[in-house]
């Protein structure tokens, strides 16, 4: 399999050369000069004001509670709560930690394939993380250690982040 026809590829989803074609001369110039409207961000304006680290991964991509900075994917949470072996309530029990509700979505997030918050959060993970590992049992950890350490550095505060990846523009 060519790379541009694997998941994620710099031709992923474009099956025509004419949708190639349209996407690399059009679209992504376009997106380069316009920028990213985000319209529904599910990050907190004070968190990107103050500009200070996201904790872990968890609480970047999917559910910070700490009432300052609340914000909440809800689509990863409804999704992967249709999954034995998670639910809402274990994503939002304060006893268990971050680490441990990573690892439980971990295991189901492979049921997630097809949609829409698979392809975002590998998205993510590829992008701003470095890695082409896909969520699941096997390398939750590893994802998790990894993100960790990048948190840690000054090219991953919240302004950066979104500066990186073109934002103009965010509605909360």
């Amino acid at each position: 399999m060519r790379e541009e026809e694997k998941f994620l590829g710099p031709n992923w989803l474009l099956d025509t050369p004419e949708g190639v074609k349209l996407y690399h001369e059009v679209a992504v110039p376009f997106r380069e000069k316009a920028g990213i409207i985000d319209v529904h961000t599910h990050h907190n304006l004070r968190q990107i004001v103050e500009n200070k680290p996201f904790p872990n991964i968890w609480r970047a991509e999917v559910l910070e509670e700490r009432k300052e900075y609340a914000n909440c994917d809800h689509y990863i949470l409804q999704l992967a709560a249709k999954s034995s072996g998670f639910s809402q309530a274990l994503a939002r029990d304060p006893k268990i930690s971050d680490y441990d509700k990573w690892m439980a979505l971990s295991k189901v997030f492979p049921n997630l394939e097809g949609s829409h918050i698979h392809q975002w959060l590998h998205l993510d993970l590829r992008r701003l993380f470095g890695t082409k590992d896909l969520l699941s049992a096997e390398t939750g950890d590893k994802i998790w250690k990894l993100t960790k350490e990048r948190f840690k550095q000054k090219d991953m505060l919240p302004q950066v982040i979104l500066k990186k990846v073109g934002a103009k523009i965010i509605c909360c």
